[in-house]
């Protein structure tokens, strides 16, 4: 696996942003843009000499939207994409492609959310979109049970940290939230 991962927690929102990179080729993405972590995700990219590719949501709100708005300001070669209708430059399709450098992901759609599988991991929204998203078909078999299952809001907000962090065997085992 050549993917790095490093989640970045917005305090304010109590939710992460993930900047995810192809270590062949520098090349990265911020998944779940907040604006509380567009400092820090500059920083990252700074620090890493990153290639910044995409700014993916999850969802469509207006704090994602505004914060990618000042991620492209500041990386001007990044695209935004999200599930349709949340009023980013490329509507996603379910089992849309998506490179990111070297490296070829997956668009898992749930209703108007959207998961991304990149390398062995996912990144979701929500316990509810994991759910979703781990419980589909896996004809090729690429998603092991100790796979690592990369949320953007905490499961229990008394310990963020921790709890950003699922392994896929955990998700299919435990009771599907219902919210």
């Amino acid at each position: 696996m050549t993917l790095q991962v490093t989640p970045i927690f917005c305090s304010a929102e109590k939710c992460f942003s993930c900047l995810a990179a192809d270590s062949r080729t520098q090349c990265c993405a911020v998944i779940n843009p907040l604006p509380g972590t567009v400092d820090a995700v500059n920083a990252a990219v700074a620090a890493g000499s990153l290639i910044f590719e995409w700014i993916l949501a999850t969802g469509s709100d207006h704090k994602g939207r505004a914060a990618a708005a000042r991620l492209t300001a500041d990386h001007i070669c990044a695209r935004t994409a999200g599930p349709e209708g949340a009023g980013f430059r490329v509507d996603l399709d379910d089992d849309h492609c998506v490179r990111l450098g070297h490296l070829h992901g997956r668009v898992a759609l749930n209703g108007d959310h959207a998961s991304y599988i990149f390398d062995g991991r996912i990144f979701a929204g929500c316990p509810v979109s994991a759910h979703s998203t781990v419980g589909r078909e896996d004809p090729l078999n690429r998603l092991s049970d100790d796979c690592t299952v990369l949320l953007h809001h905490p499961v229990d907000e008394s310990e963020p940290r921790e709890t950003c962090q699922r392994t896929l065997g955990e998700l299919r085992s435990s009771p599907p939230i219902v919210i």
